[in-house]
């Protein structure tokens, strides 16, 4: 029909990668009514946009791939965003040299739809392809509670710590100890993952057992790295033992400062 003027593809995926077209024009001047084509159009290639959020952002990072062979070349980009079906929305207005775009402050609660469309030197607009994103952030897992701290020898101190049994993210622990003549924590070596109700074993080891008492806490960090509050402190048991002094009195005492720190 030689009064159409535009055509549907109907077996397009233009969201998996870019797609080319070109019009052939047809002129029926045999006998028979065989058409006898005339030379095809340029190849116009689509606009291929990708589009995913920065991990642990409300952020979103957009880059997009030029059409070819638009008539009056590309004059412009113009990427828009749509919230959950609402009105396109324009991010900006950029020139051909730019082919990527970060949108910030993007709402955690909407499915997040984007686009691009490219302006042409004829006025014309071409509209690439949807990306729908569904924007995501980790949640806070439970505070750890240290479950036991216990001398192991007069060097060490073994720290066992339960984790959040309801969270299938994978958070980070770290322990410190108190510095009694700073009044301040010192972080111990050593990072530690852990999911889904993982017990933490950390063993400090250099100390002093005979003579002075360790206080411990852990730190919890969420999937995206932020410390998001502590464990309990605890503290070792301190022991100490006398011998009986008095003559013909076989006995030693006991003293010991109490554990502090269940839950």
């Amino acid at each position: 029909d030689p009064t159409v003027t535009d055509f549907l593809v109907t077996g397009s995926e233009p969201f998996l990668a870019s797609e080319s077209y070109q019009v052939a024009a047809y002129d029926c001047v045999d006998d028979n009514g065989d058409p006898n084509p005339a030379g095809a159009g340029p190849c116009v290639e689509t606009v291929f946009l990708n589009a995913a959020q920065i991990p642990c952002t409300e952020r979103a990072q957009l880059n997009w791939d030029p059409p070819t062979g638009m008539a009056g070349s590309v004059l412009e980009y113009i990427p828009q965003y749509s919230a959950d079906g609402g009105p396109w929305i324009s991010l900006d207005t950029v020139s051909t040299s730019v082919q990527s775009i970060v949108h910030e402050g993007v709402p955690l609660d909407a499915l997040t739809s984007y686009r691009v469309l490219a302006v042409g030197g004829e006025g014309q607009i071409a509209a690439s392809n949807l990306v729908d994103i569904t924007f995501v952030y980790p949640g806070n897992p439970t505070l750890p509670i240290i479950r036991e701290v216990s001398v192991l020898d007069r060097g060490r101190v073994k720290i066992l710590l339960e984790t959040d049994t309801a969270t299938m993210e994978n958070n980070a622990y770290e322990f410190e100890v108190w510095n009694e003549a700073d009044s301040l924590w010192i972080p111990l070596v050593g990072t530690y993952d852990a999911t889904d109700g993982q017990l933490v074993e950390h063993v400090d080891e250099g100390l002093n057992t005979d003579e002075n008492r360790y206080r411990y806490r852990a730190l919890c960090y969420n999937a995206c790295g932020v410390m998001i509050g502590t464990s309990q402190a605890v503290e070792t048991i301190l022991l100490r033992a006398y011998q009986s002094t008095e003559p013909g009195l076989y006995e030693n005492s006991l003293i010991w400062q109490p554990f502090d720190g269940f839950v």
